[in-house]
Order: structure tokens, then sequence, then C-alpha cells
């Protein structure tokens, strides 16, 4: 992007900055605050404070556990503020999220005011396990190709259901780490050939838990895979877990409604999803809907509004337009399950 500077008072503008390493944030009367990502080389991230393009300074800086590892606080226009001479930002984990401040002329000292939001559903079900992995070429161990972040719900296994459902996410989560190992795109780096993959990242997060009765919980991952290119893409995984048999349901133990039946319902209601705009998606949207069968899929999970149908960036519309989340209303559908239950 390029950035220019206005005068309020003359309405003169000039040419400030154009590198496309920055990322606006925030200004105040002393200055203007961009993100900028360092390289690869130089790991980890570092963020910093341009003061009208004439002064620099390093505003964050976060390290992995591991050598090479690196992890964003997730600074964004919306996680940052500048009041008075002091930034603030928040930064969250395991579902808990801290406000932090920091000082203009101590840039470096970071003061934590204390938590600003707070699952509960974490503490009452269990708790929320981190873990980092710096993944290297085979033939040149000293090349990182892909950094991965992964969290796993750990349940209180206070009961034979919560062990087997910790077994299920435990099985998920290594068989998720021994893909991306196995990978061959990130074993291309060799010291013969010189061929330098673009490093990588996968980032799996635990992002929500509900509980819809006593029967059931919603576990949500959400997270976001760079393999090289323009962009990467995000991700996200429900779990409809019954807390009384442990047993992960699929859209087929939900409701009892035929794959034709739920794939018309998935047509008739996908224009509310974008306010009755049906020019967004692509051509062959509803024939890509059909394509597929969804009674043995986990791609869907249950709100107060209804059940929703969800389909990846690219699938249905541009990836611009992110997740399509289709709502088809409870009433629409032979459920399984007690609505009362979901409603709760």
């Amino acid at each position: 992007p390029k950035y220019s500077l206005m005068d309020l008072e003359t309405k003169e503008i000039t040419d400030w900055l154009q590198d496309g390493e920055y990322e606006y944030l925030d200004f105040d009367e002393s200055g203007v605050y961009l993100r900028k990502w360092a390289d690869m080389e130089s790991m980890p991230n570092k963020y910093y404070y341009v003061a009208w393009g004439e002064s620099q300074a390093t505003l964050i800086c976060e390290q992995g556990t591991a050598p090479g590892l690196y992890y964003e606080t997730r600074l964004g226009m919306d996680d940052f503020s500048v009041i008075d001479g002091r930034i603030y930002y928040k930064y969250g984990i395991d579902g808990q999220g801290f406000l932090y401040e920091r000082m203009l002329d101590h840039v470096d000292e970071a003061k934590s005011l204390g938590t600003c939001y707070y699952d509960k559903h974490y503490k009452d079900f269990g708790k929320v396990e981190r873990m980092q992995e710096a993944i290297t070429a085979k033939d040149a161990p000293e090349r990182i190709m892909a950094n991965v972040l992964y969290e796993r719900f750990v349940f209180d296994e206070i009961d034979e259901a919560r062990k087997k459902i910790n077994t299920l996410l435990k099985e998920i989560q290594d068989t998720t780490m021994q893909y991306i190992r196995d990978d061959e795109y990130l074993n291309l780096y060799t010291e013969e050939t010189d061929v330098e993959a673009p490093l990588c990242d996968y980032t799996t997060e635990i992002t929500a838990l509900t509980q819809l009765s006593d029967s059931y919980v919603i576990l949500r991952a959400e997270g976001y895979d760079y393999n090289g290119g323009v962009h990467g893409y995000p991700k996200r995984i429900d779990y409809l877990f019954d807390m009384t048999s442990g047993e992960r349901l699929m859209l087929g133990d939900v409701i009892g409604n035929s794959e034709e039946e739920i794939k018309n319902l998935i047509v008739n209601y996908l224009p509310e999803t974008q306010g009755g705009e049906t020019d967004v998606y692509w051509e062959d949207a509803e024939s890509s809907i059909r394509f597929q069968d969804y009674l043995q899929s986990y791609e869907f999970t249950l709100t107060k509004d209804g059940l929703v149908v969800y389909f990846p960036p690219y699938q249905l519309a541009a990836f611009c337009y992110g997740f399509i989340d289709v709502t088809i209303p409870y009433n629409e559908l032979n459920l399984k399950i007690s609505v009362e239950d979901i409603l709760q």
C-alpha cells in the first residue's frame, strides 16, 4: 500500500511511504502506527512504530518456545488503540484475553492490565493444551520449512465418555501432525539443489466451546494454513459431542432427512446468506452443493437460529466472501435430538 499525509490546516497532501510490508493500525497527534513483518531469516515477527516517517522503534516482539517459531499477538485495527501516549492492545490464549499497555517512550516494556474476557465453559469442561513445532527439511535440518501451532481441548476425565472424546481429539492431532511432517513439499530444500520452498504456517486454535445441554457440547477449532502463494486458507472444524456416550455426531445422527431433502434445503436457503444476492456465487454453485453428500459429514454446527451447514472459501464463491454459512430453520428438519436441548 501507499501512504500519504495530509496537513489538516492547509489540506496539503504529501507522499509519505510506499511499502507493501507495512499495515496501518492507528494514529494520534504524535504519529502513525504501522505493523511491519520481519523477514523470514530474522524471526520473530516485529512490529514497528513509525512517527511521521522520521523515527522508528520496535513495538512488539513475540517469540515462540523454539528457535524459528513466532506467533503474533493478532494486532489489528480492532485490537490496537493509542490514547494519551499509551498503546493498548489485547492478547488472547486458552479462552482468556488480556489487556496490555505500553508507553511510547518505553515500548519494550509491557504492562498487563488484567483479564478482559474469559470463556467460562473452558474452565467448566477442561483446558486447552497448546503445542508448537518447527518442521525442518530432512536434508537440511537447519532450514525451517514450516511452523505449526496446534491447540487441543482436553476434557476433565470424570467419566468414560470424556476419556473417549480425549482419545479421539488426540488421534486427530497426531494424524494431522504426522501428515504435515510427511509432506514432501516441506522437503524440497536440499543443499545440492538449493531449492527453497516458501516458509509454511499451520495454525489450529480452539475458539469456542458451546454447551447445548447436559447431553451435547460443540467444540470449535479454527485456523489458517499457508503453503506459499498470495494467501493461505482459513479452516473451521466443529465437533458435536454426545457427552453421555462420548461419540462425535455426524449430520445424519442429528437429522432424519434424506440426502436429497437436505440438498434442496441448502439450495433454497443459500441466497439468504448474502441478503438475497445471488450473483456473488459461482455459476456452478448449485451443482457443487448437489455433488457432495452431507449426512456422513461434520461440516455443520447448531445454533439458536437453526442448523448451519458451511462451505469453505472458493467452493461456492470468491475467496473474499470467506466461509458461506447456510442456516436452515429447525422447523424445516426432521430432528433426531430435542430442539429444547439445542435452544436451552
